[in-house]
């Protein structure tokens, strides 16, 4: 078995000659693929690991992004979205079954600094916006410090507050867990007015482009915006309580944003605090 060099006409495929009487220019044919895969396996590897290197380092597609790697890129944003809804839907049934169960240890003290922002900005507005978010490390982190995440966390919140509280009144209440994660997690409650602030996605954009810029990683999938279980006001990635509201509209956004003062996983080193609040 020898090959033949390419035609002039096609350089994609060469002749495959098995002997004498035959040969094979098909090159679907099931033997010239064996053959082909096989002789340019040593050739072709290495480029594809360095095009999945390249890939990796894209966080986001502009008018620079190679065509092959902007297809990729989408290709991980679906997976990571699709990942996400399927690890929102876990949570959404975790939240259900507490709010059915009536012996879930609660912090007093978190559940009545929500209360008391929730309260406070109702009667200064006459609609408020709960919105919740999720944030988390990545998994690798160099020289791990609590001390610096501490740090970092504080920063964080401070621009994120300064960054909206431009555009309108907020307030928030924030709580550390930590149970068999390498890295702890964080829930963030954040109280807007509702006549400025319409959806919570805006604060997740903002989220994750500070979350960027503090830990130097894309920030997908690791600051998500948490969708509440039942809520006439779904689209807006959020809660809307409006002067209109009746008190079971308020029971259901309190047993939502109440979730976040669990006392389930609430963990912190000596010295540092497992939750935060803002000034009224």
């Amino acid at each position: 078995m020898f090959l033949r060099p390419p035609y002039p006409h096609s350089m994609t495929f060469p002749s495959i000659y098995l002997h004498h009487k035959s040969r094979i220019t098909n090159p679907l044919h099931p033997c010239a693929i064996q053959l082909g895969v096989s002789l340019l396996t040593p050739f072709i590897f290495p480029v594809f690991s360095n095009i999945n290197i390249c890939i990796c380092n894209y966080t986001s597609i502009d008018s620079n992004t190679p065509p092959f790697i902007e297809h990729q890129v989408k290709n991980n944003i679906f997976r990571s979205r699709y990942a996400y809804r399927r690890n929102h839907q876990k949570i959404k049934k975790k939240e259900s079954i507490m709010e059915e169960k009536s012996d879930v240890d609660f912090n007093p003290a978190i559940l009545a600094a929500i209360r008391e922002r929730i309260e406070r900005l109702h009667t200064k507005h006459h609609r408020i916006l709960l919105v919740r978010l999720d944030i988390r490390l990545p998994v690798q982190i160099d020289n791990y410090d609590e001390l610096a995440i501490s740090q970092q966390f504080s920063a964080f919140m401070a621009r994120l507050m300064a960054d909206k509280r431009q555009q309108g009144d907020c307030a928030y209440v924030w709580c550390r867990e930590q149970n068999i994660s390498i890295h702890p997690h964080w829930h963030i409650l954040i109280i807007a007015d509702g006549n400025r602030f319409l959806s919570g996605y805006g604060f997740l954009e903002t989220a994750r482009r500070i979350g960027h810029n503090i830990w130097q990683t894309s920030m997908l999938g690791l600051a998500n915006l948490v969708i509440p279980v039942r809520s006439s006001e779904y689209g807006s990635g959020g809660t809307m309580l409006t002067t209109h509201a009746t008190a079971n509209d308020f029971d259901t956004a309190f047993k939502w944003v109440n979730y976040i003062a669990k006392n389930y996983s609430k963990s912190a080193p000596s010295g540092y605090r497992t939750w935060g609040k803002s000034e009224i």
